[in-house]
């Protein structure tokens, strides 16, 4: 491990100070040379270990100038190379402090991905059918129809670089595939296994064969996993409530409840809730 020791961090000319005491910093984590790092992974690290970069880490904030004027802010992202952000429309920055809207940009986006050259953002126009959009460039935007004639909201999108297809997932519990982010193929709600809103959708880069790959939650408790993006098996949450959102990380899947309720899992099969502030 460069940089530190069991007890006693080594400093270096130019980086980061470590802070190490019996208050909470930022729990859980060390910058080791270029990489920040995950106490977890070092169990004989102190259980107090964070990174201060000027004596107090966020404590000053920069007011930026929104290109929304009053509009609220409802997602915001950092995708290849682009940060984003949600209000009347998609804008657009390369260095966070100068925003464009886009042009043709989706309603109600909740989360853009990219692959295979291309941006792909969720959201919804008024327009049967129209719920995903595409850009090339993360500044104009194409409507894309995912499932004709179906008024679907979708509110989630990964991109699997192994196989190398998107995966929307929103309401009526409908998700769909896609390559190129134009021709997607939809999965009916007796493949999904619910007819419930999605509103997390989470994907496992490190996935071996036969391991989860994907797992989604939703509306009441809805939690499936699937290991191909095809077929899927219902889970039973820690409680029926809605899951609000899905992610994965550090050999972990962790979900978020109504009622403040946390729950993670290694495999995406057995859950565990956690005490959540």
């Amino acid at each position: 491990m460069s940089n530190f020791t069991r007890f006693r961090p080594k400093f270096t000319a130019g980086q980061q100070r470590y802070h190490i005491s019996n208050a909470n910093t930022i729990p859980g984590y060390v910058k080791a040379g270029a990489q920040v790092l995950s106490q977890s992974t070092f169990s004989n690290l102190y259980s107090k270990v964070g990174i201060i970069p000027d004596g107090n880490i966020f404590a000053t904030w920069t007011v930026r100038t929104s290109a929304t004027s009053t509009a609220a802010i409802t997602w915001a992202g950092y995708v290849k190379d682009l940060f984003f952000y949600q209000a009347a429309a998609i804008a657009t920055s390369t260095d966070a402090i100068t925003y464009a809207n886009s042009f043709g940009t989706p309603t109600y986006c909740r989360e853009i991905a990219y692959g295979n050259g291309i941006y792909v953002s969720t959201g919804e126009t008024k327009t049967s059918g129209q719920s995903a959009f595409t850009s090339t460039n993360g500044i104009t935007w194409t409507t894309q129809t995912v499932i004709a004639a179906t008024a679907f909201q979708t509110e989630r999108v990964k991109y699997n670089g192994s196989s190398g297809i998107f995966m929307v997932a929103g309401g009526g519990g409908r998700i769909a595939t896609s390559t190129d982010g134009v021709t997607w193929t939809a999965q009916s709600t007796s493949q999904t296994g619910t007819t419930s809103s999605i509103y997390g959708l989470a994907y496992n880069p490190n996935a071996t064969s036969g391991q989860v790959v994907y797992v989604y939650g939703g509306v009441g408790g809805a939690l499936a996993t699937s290991t191909n993006g095809t077929t899927w098996n219902a889970r039973t949450p820690v409680t029926a409530t809605t899951i609000n959102t899905i992610t994965y990380g550090n050999g972990l899947f962790v979900y978020g409840q109504n009622g403040g309720r946390i729950a993670t899992s290694t495999d995406g099969i057995t859950w565990v809730e956690r005490t959540s502030n």
